[in-house]
């Protein structure tokens, strides 16, 4: 019995030094990443998560977040990290990102963390490059550019808003932590249907995203296919509502923090007559300069990176 005892006992400790031994490994292994060069200086972080917590606490102010500043100022403008559970280098350099941007497509190529690639699809915008990221850019700029913002999209959207800010008025709360694990299948279940929808009925224009993927998936070389359409519209939903957000709350708190251009923007709309068309007190702001100087800069201000 004490033989089978002092064995087992062995045993044991065999396996928590192996144990132990790889766990050491792993973390120097992860504190020390592969590379073919030389690694900038940095920190690794925590196994696993890294530095994603400090990365994405909020900031405090519009100016450069604190993650950046205090890693800029400890390790210089280029350093390494983890975020999302992956190893990156990021560079706060303005002429080594400006070669990096110049040479997209030959030494540089688009990624994202394969943590955004669950969550968008692994067939999404992010997975594709060369010719299939340009007919993207190019259906976004065509739709999404200033005549058609103006135009089409404004008048839509602040009609759709009202309407919905109406029905919402009188439904009961919404359990977000019980319902967002659910969020990406109910966005793709309707986006998939309302593709097949249009797909059945292809002569039916809408003047969107869908009507130029409709027409490039009924092509006779289509470049594209449904499941990267389904996963490409769900990253442009995400990307626009992110982006949306904050320039929303940048444009609040400038114009709170700078009465007089409130004024200067109310004396250029009085006696501004205002239509049934929705985008007439957008358009006669935007007519202006203080109305255009101002959007310029909430937007140059609030750009996501």
């Amino acid at each position: 019995l004490e033989m089978d005892i002092s064995f087992a006992g062995c045993v044991a400790l065999c396996g928590v030094t192996l144990v132990s031994a790889w766990l050491v490994h792993w973390v120097y292994r992860w504190m020390n990443p592969f590379c073919n060069g030389v690694l900038p200086p940095g920190s690794m972080g925590f196994p696993i998560i890294g530095e994603t917590l400090a990365f994405l606490k909020a900031s405090p102010s519009l100016d450069i977040p604190d993650y950046f500043k205090l890693r800029m100022k400890r390790y210089g403008p280029v350093f390494k990290t983890s975020l999302l559970g992956q190893p990156a280098v990021i560079s706060t350099d303005a002429e080594a990102n400006r070669f990096i941007l110049q040479q997209e497509g030959t030494m540089f190529r688009l990624g994202y963390p394969r943590a955004l690639t669950k969550i968008f699809g692994e067939k999404s915008i992010e997975a594709f490059h060369g010719t299939i990221h340009k007919f993207i850019r190019r259906c976004a700029y065509m739709l999404f550019g200033l005549q058609t913002l103006k135009e089409t999209l404004l008048p839509e959207m602040e009609a759709s808003v009202r309407e919905r800010l109406a029905a919402w008025a009188a439904m009961p709360s919404v359990d977000v932590r019980g319902g967002a694990p659910d969020a990406r299948k109910n966005i793709h279940k309707t986006l998939r249907d309302t593709l097949a929808e249009r797909l059945g009925a292809p002569a039916k224009k809408h003047g969107d995203l869908l009507d130029i993927i409709v027409e490039e998936l009924q092509g006779e070389e289509p470049s594209i296919s449904e499941d990267f359409a389904i996963d490409m519209l769900s990253t442009l939903l995400f990307a626009s509502v992110f982006t949306l957000s904050g320039t929303i709350a940048v444009a609040f708190k400038s114009l709170h923090d700078n009465p007089d251009v409130v004024q200067a923007l109310h004396y250029g709309t009085e006696g501004v007559s205002i239509t049934p068309l929705y985008n007439s007190s957008w358009m006669a702001g935007h007519s202006q300069p203080h109305g255009s100087s101002s959007e310029r800069r909430i937007v140059r201000r609030s750009t996501q990176i």
